[in-house]
């Protein structure tokens, strides 16, 4: 198939016009149109909502290749800066290194780890795996976003009186206490890919 007609192939299969699937991701059907005859798909973000859409993996939006068992999913930055840009509107040329993971995802993301403050769990130079939809769970690690820009992994403690207590694996930091009004995000990660398992475009 041309870049595209596989795109085109699932709308049909769905039942979907070129209209109500581009109701579904934020656009026209005329921009459906557009991509399903030129292949040609502005963002990383309408590739994330083509996915959701289509209920396919992004990397089988961007290449056709469906693989029940693994995923591509795109590094997008760092646990120290964040996404390089706001997460869903990265360009997919700029997207070079990626892990495959055996998750079936249309929505995660993946961050390099920098520094070592969730050592030894999580290591300097490793891959977080990050779901920005579902609701984080005491216990499980995060990756959090204040409104001043600053960004970073931790194990979310607890939340209580509208504050929440980031805790570090590594015992030399201490608990870190933020207001729930001052996060940007807070993203659950789903899992750790070690640093032999980046691949590069």
């Amino acid at each position: 198939m041309k870049q595209g007609e596989w795109i085109k192939a699932r709308r049909l299969e769905l039942k979907k016009t070129t209209r109500e699937l581009g109701a579904l991701i934020g656009t026209t059907g005329s921009a459906v149109s557009n991509i399903e005859n030129h292949g040609v798909i502005p963002n990383l973000g309408i590739a994330y909502k083509l996915a959701a859409a289509l209920d396919r993996p992004t990397d089988w939006v961007l290449t056709g290749r469906f693989d029940n068992n693994s995923s591509k999913i795109p590094i997008v930055g760092n646990t120290q800066a964040g996404p390089d840009k706001e997460w869903n509107e990265i360009d997919i040329g700029g997207c070079y290194e990626y892990v495959n993971f055996p998750i079936q995802s249309n929505k995660y993301y993946a961050l390099k780890v920098i520094g070592d403050s969730m050592s030894p769990r999580v290591l300097e130079g490793e891959v977080v795996i990050v779901d920005p939809v579902s609701i984080p769970q005491t216990g499980e690690d995060v990756v959090v976003k204040t409104l001043d820009g600053e960004t970073m992994i931790k194990t979310l403690a607890s939340i209580r009186d509208n504050q929440v207590f980031l805790d570090s694996t590594n015992s030399s930091y201490k608990r870190i206490i933020k207001n729930k009004n001052d996060l940007l995000y807070m993203h659950a990660v789903v899992a750790v890919a070690r640093s032999v398992m980046i691949r590069h475009t």
